[in-house]
Protein backbone atom coordinates (compact mmCIF):
# COMPACT_ATOMS: atom_id res chain seq x y z
CA UNK A 1 0.00 0.00 0.00
CA UNK A 2 1.11 3.46 -1.28
CA UNK A 3 -0.14 6.55 -0.52
CA UNK A 4 -0.98 8.78 -4.11
CA UNK A 5 0.79 10.95 -3.17
CA UNK A 6 3.96 9.31 -2.95
CA UNK A 7 3.15 7.83 -6.07
CA UNK A 8 2.69 11.15 -8.02
CA UNK A 9 5.99 11.68 -6.76
CA UNK A 10 7.38 8.95 -8.26
CA UNK A 11 5.91 9.03 -11.53
CA UNK A 12 7.98 11.41 -12.83
CA UNK A 13 11.08 10.20 -11.21
CA UNK A 14 13.90 7.19 -12.49
CA UNK A 15 14.75 4.84 -9.86
CA UNK A 16 18.01 5.86 -7.80
CA UNK A 17 19.19 2.17 -7.55
CA UNK A 18 20.82 0.25 -10.21
CA UNK A 19 19.29 -2.64 -9.79
CA UNK A 20 16.97 -3.93 -6.70
CA UNK A 21 18.27 -5.72 -4.10
CA UNK A 22 16.94 -9.64 -3.59
CA UNK A 23 13.81 -9.58 -1.16
CA UNK A 24 15.27 -11.44 1.87
CA UNK A 25 12.40 -12.10 4.31
CA UNK A 26 14.66 -13.16 7.41
CA UNK A 27 16.38 -9.56 6.84
CA UNK A 28 13.46 -7.80 6.42
CA UNK A 29 12.02 -9.47 9.81
CA UNK A 30 8.91 -11.22 7.74
CA UNK A 31 9.59 -14.67 8.39
CA UNK A 32 6.58 -16.27 10.01
CA UNK A 33 7.18 -17.62 13.14
CA UNK A 34 8.21 -21.88 13.33
CA UNK A 35 5.55 -23.61 14.37
CA UNK A 36 6.83 -26.86 14.57
CA UNK A 37 7.76 -26.65 10.98
CA UNK A 38 3.99 -25.58 9.88
CA UNK A 39 3.80 -22.04 7.88
CA UNK A 40 0.51 -19.81 8.24
CA UNK A 41 -0.29 -19.41 4.14
CA UNK A 42 -2.84 -17.02 3.48
CA UNK A 43 -4.16 -16.02 -0.12
CA UNK A 44 -4.54 -12.68 -0.87
CA UNK A 45 -8.19 -12.93 -1.03
CA UNK A 46 -7.91 -13.98 2.68
CA UNK A 47 -6.20 -11.66 3.71
CA UNK A 48 -7.96 -8.43 2.02
CA UNK A 49 -11.32 -9.80 3.78
CA UNK A 50 -9.32 -10.16 7.35
CA UNK A 51 -8.44 -6.63 7.23
CA UNK A 52 -11.84 -5.64 6.05
CA UNK A 53 -13.35 -7.70 8.57
CA UNK A 54 -11.24 -6.36 11.03
CA UNK A 55 -11.70 -2.76 9.99
CA UNK A 56 -15.24 -3.47 10.07
CA UNK A 57 -15.19 -4.34 13.73
CA UNK A 58 -16.48 -8.18 12.98
CA UNK A 59 -16.05 -11.07 15.02
CA UNK A 60 -14.77 -14.74 14.08
CA UNK A 61 -18.60 -15.80 12.83
CA UNK A 62 -18.94 -12.83 10.66
CA UNK A 63 -15.21 -13.59 9.09
CA UNK A 64 -15.92 -17.01 8.36
CA UNK A 65 -19.05 -15.99 6.25
CA UNK A 66 -17.38 -13.16 4.64
CA UNK A 67 -14.80 -15.98 3.59
CA UNK A 68 -17.04 -18.06 2.60
CA UNK A 69 -18.85 -15.58 0.19
CA UNK A 70 -15.88 -14.51 -1.16
CA UNK A 71 -13.07 -17.91 -1.32
CA UNK A 72 -16.25 -20.36 -1.87
CA UNK A 73 -15.29 -22.03 1.29
CA UNK A 74 -15.38 -21.69 5.16
CA UNK A 75 -12.33 -21.81 7.25
CA UNK A 76 -12.66 -23.74 10.69
CA UNK A 77 -12.80 -21.73 13.73
CA UNK A 78 -9.05 -21.87 14.09
CA UNK A 79 -8.02 -20.83 11.07
CA UNK A 80 -10.34 -17.67 11.50
CA UNK A 81 -9.27 -16.65 14.45
CA UNK A 82 -5.72 -16.64 13.05
CA UNK A 83 -6.90 -14.82 10.23
CA UNK A 84 -8.84 -11.95 12.38
CA UNK A 85 -5.38 -11.70 14.14
CA UNK A 86 -3.91 -11.28 11.22
CA UNK A 87 -6.51 -8.72 9.79
CA UNK A 88 -6.35 -7.01 13.12
CA UNK A 89 -2.90 -6.68 12.90
CA UNK A 90 -2.76 -5.33 9.86
CA UNK A 91 -5.79 -3.23 10.09
CA UNK A 92 -4.07 -1.49 12.72
CA UNK A 93 -0.81 -0.99 11.07
CA UNK A 94 -3.28 0.67 8.05
CA UNK A 95 -4.22 3.11 10.21
CA UNK A 96 -1.28 3.93 11.43
CA UNK A 97 0.09 5.01 8.02
CA UNK A 98 -2.88 7.46 7.58
CA UNK A 99 -4.84 4.71 5.69
CA UNK A 100 -8.42 3.97 5.31
CA UNK A 101 -10.85 1.40 3.31
CA UNK A 102 -13.37 3.63 2.23
CA UNK A 103 -15.49 6.81 3.89
CA UNK A 104 -18.19 5.62 4.15
CA UNK A 105 -18.92 2.27 5.28
CA UNK A 106 -22.45 2.29 4.43
CA UNK A 107 -21.90 1.24 1.25
CA UNK A 108 -20.43 -1.79 2.29
CA UNK A 109 -23.07 -4.24 1.92
CA UNK A 110 -22.21 -8.14 2.97
CA UNK A 111 -25.97 -8.67 3.89
CA UNK A 112 -26.93 -9.39 -0.40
Amino acid sequence: YVPERDLARLRGAGPELDEWPAYDPEAAGTLPKDEGGRCFEVSGVEAAVAILGASLGKGRPALQTMMREATGELPGGGRAKRLLDLGREGWQWLQAEGWTICDDETSLDFDD
